[in-house]
């Protein structure tokens, strides 16, 4: 399965969004995250290290990632997770590890009678501006 064609040139430049893991009490986790997409057939998404988040998809693979952008642009895309980078230290030193998220199925949740507001970050400091930049970067290459 691949992203439509809209989600997977939003992501390619790279979004917050909230990242839905598994705890180990079968229910579901929510946390911010960062999400990109550097091909239609996979997402990456961004866990911090020594997060509950992190830990779950370390025991369960199954995740699932809402995107909320512009113009009404609201998915959920489920998935399952994988490790394959390890890692990897930001510039303001924070260490996070990069997951791939195969992606299994894709839902388009818009609804015309109403829109959505992007989900997007507030940084109140500015140096946070020029980290989420170095994330997307990962995330989408």
């Amino acid at each position: 399965m691949v992203l439509p064609p809209r989600l997977f040139q939003f992501l390619h430049h790279g979004a917050q969004g909230l990242l839905v893991t598994v705890g180990p009490d079968g229910w579901p986790h929510v946390a911010f995250s960062w999400i990109g997409s550097p091909e239609p057939a996979r997402m990456r998404v961004i866990a911090d290290e020594g997060s509950t988040t992190l830990a779950n998809l370390m025991a369960n693979a199954i995740a699932a990632a809402q995107v909320i952008g512009p113009d009404n642009l609201l998915y959920l895309v489920k998935g399952v997770a994988s490790l394959p980078h390890g890692e990897r230290k930001m510039p303001d030193g924070l260490r996070v590890v990069l997951a791939e998220l195969a992606v299994r199925e894709v839902k388009d949740q818009s609804w015309s009678p109403v829109e959505v507001a992007p989900l997007r970050y507030l940084w109140r400091e500015p140096h946070m501006i020029e980290v989420e930049r170095a994330v997307f970067r990962i995330l989408t290459t």
